[in-house]
């Protein structure tokens, strides 16, 4: 049923690891650019530099990841999650952190 089409649909997206393996869908318009309130969707501008990237690359693979991992990352927040959890970690093992004061340097041309 409605379950294992969706189970179904995150094994097909968790297989999906390489440009060129990506680079179909893409191409064929995954993105329509629409946000929820009618203007461009957040990670649309990503979309763009990736779709280009994709078109025009003779090597996509070696050119084109860290515009993928840059869309990816708009669209899941997988390595700002991780961040937070290290961040959440650290403050759960050894407290909140004292803050870290501010020394202004001043530009030695400027004197």
């Amino acid at each position: 049923g409605h379950r294992q089409a969706g189970r179904d649909f995150r094994q097909a997206r968790a297989t999906v690891q390489t440009v060129e393996e990506v680079r179909g869908w893409l191409l064929d318009g995954m993105a329509s650019g629409f946000g929820l309130r009618g203007g461009p969707g957040r990670c649309h501008a990503f979309f763009v530099d990736f779709r280009e990237c994709l078109k025009q690359s003779a090597d996509p693979e070696g050119e084109c990841v860290p515009l993928r991992d840059d869309y990816f990352e708009c669209l899941h927040h997988k390595k700002e999650y991780t961040r937070q959890k290290i961040i959440a970690d650290k403050i759960a093992k050894d407290g909140i952190p004292e803050p870290v004061s501010e020394t202004v340097v001043s530009d030695p041309k400027s004197s």
